[in-house]
């Protein structure tokens, strides 16, 4: 909801910077404090699809794959990982 107005629930619209610091300040806090933890993500088309969300996504995703032990999946992957018996 950060990039869209919702009447009467969400101003939306916030700054790139602003949700681009929520994203990893919200994982930072997950790895040091939840683990094993999930982080998920929607993007909808519509509301990253635009060029400066867009920008703030890929600085976003520079900083994920700089962290080490981190892993990013799809959530059938998480899935298959959590009820697919060890070998």
């Amino acid at each position: 909801m950060a990039f869209e107005y919702v009447g009467g629930y969400s101003m939306g619209l916030s700054s790139t910077d602003v949700v681009l610091r929520r994203w990893t300040d919200s994982l930072d806090y997950g790895m040091k404090y939840v683990t094993p933890g999930v982080m998920t993500l929607v993007l909808h088309p519509q509301s990253i699809g635009r060029p400066h969300h867009m920008m703030m996504l890929d600085r976003f995703l520079e900083y994920v794959t700089s962290l080490p032990g981190l892993w990013i999946a799809t959530l059938s992957d998480i899935y298959d990982a959590w009820t697919t018996p060890a070998e």
